[in-house]
Formats: C-alpha cells, sequence, structure tokens
C-alpha cells in the first residue's frame, strides 16, 4: 500500500514506528504487561512500596477497565503481579509486583537500554535529540488540537438523544 498525502504518510510512518519488532526485548511478557509492570514499579517507588488500586493503575497506563483486568489476570498467571486486600477497607485490593515481576523487568530494561545505545551509535546522538526535539514539538501540537476540540466537543449543544435518519446502512 503506497500512502497518498502527508497526512497519510505521515499516519502509516507512526504505524511502522508502533510495529517495529521488539518482541524479544519482553521476554515472557507483552509490551502492555510490560508496562503495567514498570507503571507498578514506578507507582511503588513514589509511595514507599505501597500497592495501587486497579483504577488508579488503568489511568496510569491509560487502559479502559476491561482490557487492564485482562492484563492483570495474565501477569497474576505468570506470577508476576499479587493482589492484596486493603486492611482499611477490604472491598478494595492493591496491586504489587512479585520479586520475579522485578526479574523480568530488570532484564527488559537492560535489553532497551542495549537497543536504544545501538540506535544512537547508528544514527548519531545530534540525530536523536533532534528527533526527540520534535518529537516533543508533535506531542504538544497533538495535546494542543485535542485540548481545543474537547473545548469545543463540551461547548456544543448536546443532540445525542436525537435519532439520525439514514438509510438504515452503517
Amino acid at each position: 500500500m503506497k500512502p497518498q498525502g502527508i497526512e497519510q504518510e505521515f499516519l502509516y510512518t507512526l504505524r511502522r514506528l508502533g510495529r517495529a519488532h521488539m518482541g524479544n526485548l519482553f521476554q515472557g511478557v507483552t509490551r502492555s504487561e510490560f508496562s503495567v509492570l514498570m507503571s507498578l514499579e514506578r507507582y511503588g517507588e513514589r509511595h514507599e512500596g505501597e500497592g495501587v488500586k486497579a483504577s488508579v493503575l488503568a489511568e496510569l497506563v491509560e487502559a479502559s477497565p476491561q482490557a487492564l483486568s485482562r492484563t492483570l489476570k495474565s501477569l497474576e498467571g505468570k506470577g508476576y503481579i499479587v493482589r492484596r486486600m486493603d486492611q482499611r477497607d477490604r472491598r478494595n485490593a492493591s496491586i504489587c509486583l512479585t520479586a520475579e515481576a522485578r526479574g523480568v523487568m530488570e532484564a527488559g530494561k537492560k535489553r532497551m537500554n542495549d537497543l536504544f545505545s545501538q540506535v544512537v551509535e547508528a544514527m548519531g546522538e545530534e540525530e536523536i535529540r533532534e528527533l526527540m526535539a520534535r518529537m516533543d514539538r508533535l506531542t504538544e501540537v497533538i495535546r494542543q488540537i485535542d485540548q481545543q476540540a474537547q473545548a469545543q466537543q463540551d461547548a456544543a449543544p448536546d443532540n445525542s438523544t436525537e435519532q439520525k435518519e439514514g438509510d438504515g446502512r452503517c
């Protein structure tokens, strides 16, 4: 498939980057599982080893509760997390990393550092810094556009109850 126009070329490039094969970095876990493990580790570091509620973790990893639930179930099955009842409120459970998860994460982080060291060596530090600056700019522009769209959506009247007429096709 050959992209047409700058918009399509841009999206095509983003998809290619997202699909870059890095499966050997996270042996035994998916990228999303590794992301959850990293978020659990960072949360624990900031909160003196305290576990995190699933609702808070879902916000941290920007995942739906349903998607996070599947990921947590998988991680629990692999022995990488445990759920502990909150002693103050037994309706809540805190999610904590196991020692086995910490070993998997350390190995994954080392492989990531090795890969990115090779990328910097191949591209050069100056080119990498320029790329990071442009990616930061891109991120800021996307955030601004998204905030503007959200503000317009919030200001628009709610027409969700109106029935849409059509020919019955999706």
